[in-house]
């Protein structure tokens, strides 16, 4: 299984095999862009993670209610188009699935700081033979300083495996 795991930097974002069925396309939040008013502008995506509490203040400081209301009936949308929908528990969305995060703590031990980090032990877990990774810069203080060591321990853990 080959998955190709995607971010939201538009410089490597596109680079990813979309035109070919042998990878599965992940994505993640944050993907709607509140200026265009629209949601993860990908040719294709196979499975979609969103691990932020809906309820929470995670996103409601990045979007309104509106946008909140929007972005949960996209979610729902796309599961019901037949791509996965991963959040914490899998009434969230209805057509989605839970996180496998007791099967991934317990092979792997709890260093988890972000999205992307938690989409490779996924792919780890599943028995992903080759991962890729694009749009993933890692640029924003908040990624670089707390986020990057965690996708770093990640990577060197799937290239040993």
């Amino acid at each position: 299984m080959q998955i190709a795991i995607m971010g939201t930097a538009p410089s490597s974002r596109f680079l990813a095999p979309f035109n070919d069925t042998a990878w599965d396309i992940w994505a993640c939040s944050p993907c709607y862009d509140a200026n265009k008013k629209t949601f993860c502008e990908l040719p294709r995506i196979n499975r979609f993670f969103e691990l932020h509490r809906l309820d929470g203040e995670e996103l409601r400081d990045k979007l309104n209610e509106q946008e909140l209301a929007e972005y949960c009936a996209w979610l729902k949308q796309i599961a019901k188009d037949g791509c996965t929908v991963v959040t914490q528990k899998a009434d969230d969305i209805e057509g989605g699935i839970a996180y496998p995060l007791t099967e991934v703590t317990a092979q792997f031990g709890r260093y988890i700081t972000n999205t992307i980090s938690y989409m490779i032990a996924a792919a780890i877990l599943e028995g992903a033979t080759k991962i890729g990774i694009y749009g993933v810069d890692m640029a924003a203080s908040e990624e670089y300083g707390s986020q990057r060591p965690s996708c770093e321990f990640w990577i060197g853990l799937a290239t040993g495996l």
